[in-house]
């Protein structure tokens, strides 16, 4: 039927990523356009904060592509005519010492251009990615840890006090219950 050639673009979710790792985000075409065409991106942050997240970088084929950036996260590149797969976006994420759980970030696509015969090309898709702090307490977790020092010996009627602190900043205000 009408518009059955119209390519469909897909863009992958990058999954979970511990933080300091990259997230992949691959995209790709159901059918080949026959004529150089325009991916552009932006960065969603969700829940991420902009220092979570690094400058990315693209690949088509395993080769590493010019990316153009207007310093406000939108991003574009030029996607070959012919090309229907192996279009990569890595996106680094940040390994820092504050304790923030798990946040979200995302991309959204829209490949932008015009057929070889004058058809106006325009397709859009999403994909999602979550960072993790790591946990445990091995080198460069960043789960925090509570210490509650001992009050020592109190005579009756004193006040006794226990010091409390985290060893991490924590991103969001908390609650002590004790």
């Amino acid at each position: 039927g009408p518009g059955a050639d119209v390519p469909t673009l897909t863009v992958d979710d990058a999954g979970t990523v511990a933080e300091g790792n990259t997230a992949v985000f691959n995209m790709a075409l159901d059918k080949a356009i026959d004529a150089d065409t325009t991916m552009s991106f932006k960065i969603e942050l969700g829940t991420a904060e902009a220092q979570d997240v690094g400058t990315p970088t693209v690949t088509i084929g395993g080769q590493t592509v010019q990316l153009t950036s207007d310093g406000q996260g939108n991003y574009s590149f030029t996607v070959p005519a012919g090309t229907t797969g192996g279009i990569a976006v890595s996106v680094p994420t940040t390994d820092d010492v504050v304790y923030e759980g798990e946040e979200t970030f995302s991309i959204n696509a829209t490949l932008t251009g015009t057929t070889a015969s004058g058809t106006a090309i325009n397709l859009t898709d999403t994909g999602a990615a979550t960072i993790t702090d790591e946990e445990g307490t091995g080198p460069g977790a960043d789960a925090p840890k509570l210490t509650v020092d001992d009050a020592g010996t109190v005579a009756e009627g004193n006040t006794a006090v226990f010091n409390m602190a985290l060893d991490k900043a924590i991103d969001a205000d908390t609650t002590m219950s004790f």
